[in-house]
């Protein structure tokens, strides 16, 4: 997987993160379409395959902090 997909994905997830404090809380699907938003060559299949990645990647570095 592209370093920029990723990256992209990263950056909305932490975005997302701050809108949850207000009460916003974003779906795969939602978070794949606003990477899509920003990196409109990136097909929306490999958008939701980045964030699904990212999500991963944060839930194993949360764990390994634990």
């Amino acid at each position: 997987m592209e370093l920029e997909k990723l990256a992209t994905a990263l950056y909305v997830r932490i975005k997302e993160e701050k809108e949850k404090e207000q009460g916003l809380q974003l779906s795969v699907e939602d978070t794949a379409r606003r990477l899509v938003e920003l990196k409109g060559h990136i097909p929306i299949q490999e958008a939701i395959r980045a964030v699904e990645k990212i999500d991963r990647l944060r839930d194993q570095a949360k764990s390994m902090k634990e």
